[in-house]
């Protein structure tokens, strides 16, 4: 039995010379000598065209000279690609972390009916540093408005935490209630982050801005989603799902899910 190893792609690719041996052991009477027949190949140079010329015990000069052309393949069309290629894979890394989830800005019950989630998307447990807090601002209102104290809050992986104001009438238990009772905190047009506060200023973790005009520090990427209805909510569609882009990543849901998998 003969048995050739398949070279590296790269070797395929490149200009290369290849000697191969074929030893053969006859069978039957011829074989009863134990006789073996030696077929020596010459090197061949895989970057253009070769000689054929076998050489045996029996004909030492070769047989007779053919010429093959073995150029390398060119690879670069769709039409010459071998089959065994596999496919492009996506090796980019897959980022998780800690993210405004899902945002109610009221309802028919009142307009203090409200509440922001928050999602640990990692698989592994995540503290949230010292002076980390929970933000809003209304739409061309500079105020920014601080929600809930997070400090050192610890999140287990796939962990929800639910904010929530005086009037909140959902599903779910609540974690913190906001600070200004029973005022319009989320407005129609408005964002929510979550921040680590810096003196006077914040850097931010991750926010998300809705309805019109600017978000100003407060939006993520150039588009923002539509106001929610009452009692609806923007949320993020994959659940925790984030490209830095409110517009691709929020979307108005049907029915709130606190504390639950977003659905569209």
């Amino acid at each position: 039995m003969m048995r050739i190893a398949r070279p590296p792609l790269l070797s395929l690719l490149l200009p290369c010379t290849l000697t191969l041996t074929l030893t053969l052991t006859a069978c039957g009477d011829d074989a009863m000598g134990g006789g073996l027949f030696d077929f020596s190949f010459p090197p061949r140079d895989l970057s253009g065209a070769v000689t054929d010329d076998l050489a045996s015990p029996e004909n030492p000069d070769g047989g007779g000279a053919t010429t093959k052309d073995l150029s390398v393949r060119d690879l670069s069309t769709p039409s010459t690609m071998p089959d065994f290629l596999p496919p492009p894979v996506d090796l980019a890394p897959k980022l998780c972390g800690v993210v405004v989830n899902e945002v109610q800005i009221g309802s028919a019950v009142g307009i203090a009916d409200e509440m922001v989630e928050i999602f640990n998307s990692c698989a592994q447990a995540i503290t949230l540093p010292a002076n980390s807090v929970l933000i809003a601002r209304a739409s061309g209102d500079p105020t920014i408005v601080e929600l809930q104290d997070l400090s050192g809050l610890p999140l287990p992986a796939g962990a929800y935490r639910l904010y929530t104001n005086t009037s909140y009438a959902g599903v779910g238990a609540s974690d913190g209630v906001f600070p200004i009772a029973g005022a319009d905190t989320l407005q129609t047009n408005g964002a929510v982050a979550l921040a680590i506060r810096r003196g006077a200023a914040y850097d931010l973790i991750d926010a998300v801005a809705w309805g019109s005009g600017v978000g100003g520090a407060l939006q993520e990427g150039p588009t923002r989603p539509a106001s929610p209805a009452n009692g609806k909510t923007v949320a993020r569609i994959p659940n925790g799902d984030d490209t830095d882009v409110n517009g691709d990543d929020f979307v108005s849901t049907a029915t709130p899910t606190p504390r639950a998998v977003n659905q569209p």
